[in-house]
């Protein structure tokens, strides 16, 4: 979990860039009640928590997303990644993809055909 934080963020920052990129239109923008509907079931987080991760990550020194109005609805928020959000993201694949080889090498090919099921 860190090699993808970076140890920067917190799980749920990491978890809403990651939700983002991958559930998110054109993997870089998503509606913010609907990263609200993920984290809500997979973390125990309140709505103000979530508000409190959303604003760091568009804040210095991370700048990695931007919270802007929905342009079918005025009380709705959409947040996009940055151009540093998108690189961010990039480099959290690579890293991931790095450590789960560096796992993979240590697993005996049993253990390696357990862990795919």
């Amino acid at each position: 979990a860190n090699t993808l934080r970076s140890g920067t963020l917190t799980r749920q920052q990491a978890a809403i860039l990651w939700l983002i990129h991958s559930e998110g239109e054109g993997g870089q923008q998503m509606r913010r009640k609907d990263v609200e509907r993920f984290l809500v079931d997979w973390f125990e987080v309140t709505n103000s928590a979530i508000s409190k991760a959303l604003r760091a990550l568009a804040k210095p020194p991370h700048e990695l997303l931007q919270l802007v109005e929905d342009p079918h609805s005025g009380r709705e928020k959409q947040i996009l990644l940055t151009g540093k959000g998108v690189a961010f993201v990039e480099r959290m694949m690579h890293d991931g993809r790095l450590h789960c080889g560096w796992i993979a090498e240590r697993l005996s090919d049993e253990d390696l055909a357990n862990g795919m099921k």
